[in-house]
């Protein structure tokens, strides 16, 4: 089974047996997906070093998308590697990053991933330490995006991603000018882009919303029904 939620942020709970009691009987076979802001390499501390070692003895696999809240300079330490017809960064043995504006097969499912974002308090924190410039998607992440989804003549079965298509900041956000180009990059897919169901987790709320979008926190979803599972 396939499963999904927001963002982690690093928390050492959310992976804890009271925040996922379901996953003490998933296995190899499962897949948690996070909406951006993994959260485990932002520091590079010994912290965050043994949650991702504990992490990395799960049975099942966690793939994450990159959010607002990453340090890009550990991630992209990490060499790409081929994971389920797409890019990704292997993190560790269990747990992938899936690079922006891949397409990935996953248990038969095609998924559409394109991570990035804007940090909005950026003015009060230090480029390269706790905000990094690479946390918005370049020129060339973007056509690789467009290629990817005319490969597939622009149908997937599941989007995944940190930001959210301009109409949805539009109504739930009041300060996102300066991710506006990837919103309204968003925007584009969801107009041009056959799908079944669309997740993100930048506005940290759990809201099912019109035309099969889920805004993604707390709750973890089974993938391809939108059921809650917790």
């Amino acid at each position: 089974m396939i499963y999904i939620t927001g963002d982690t942020h690093g928390s050492p709970t959310r992976f804890s047996e009271e925040s996922l009691p379901h996953s003490i009987q998933w296995t190899k076979k499962d897949t948690l997906i996070v909406c951006g802001d993994f959260g485990y390499l932002f520091s590079g501390n010994s912290q965050e070093e043994r949650l991702l070692r504990e992490l990395g003895t799960r049975p099942y696999t966690i793939a994450f998308v990159d959010g607002t809240h990453e340090n890009y300079q550990l991630l992209d330490a990490y060499p790409p590697v081929r994971w389920n017809g797409g890019v990704a960064r292997r993190i560790r043995r269990n747990i992938f990053h899936m690079t922006r504006g891949q397409i990935f097969k996953i248990e038969g499912h095609t998924l559409f991933a394109m991570g990035g974002g804007y940090t909005a308090d950026r003015a009060r924190r230090d480029e390269g330490l706790d905000w990094w410039p690479q946390e918005m998607p370049s020129a060339w992440e973007y056509r690789q995006a467009l290629k990817s989804l005319d490969r597939y003549d622009r149908k997937v079965d599941y989007i995944v991603t940190h930001a959210a298509p301009e109409t949805v900041m539009r109504q739930l956000s009041g300060d996102y000018e300066g991710e506006k180009e990837l919103n309204d990059f968003l925007q584009w897919v969801k107009n041009n882009v056959t799908y079944r169901k669309w997740y993100f987790g930048r506005l940290h709320m759990d809201v099912e919303m019109d035309d099969n979008l889920y805004a993604m926190f707390l709750t973890v979803r089974e993938l391809t029904t939108g059921e809650v599972v917790l």
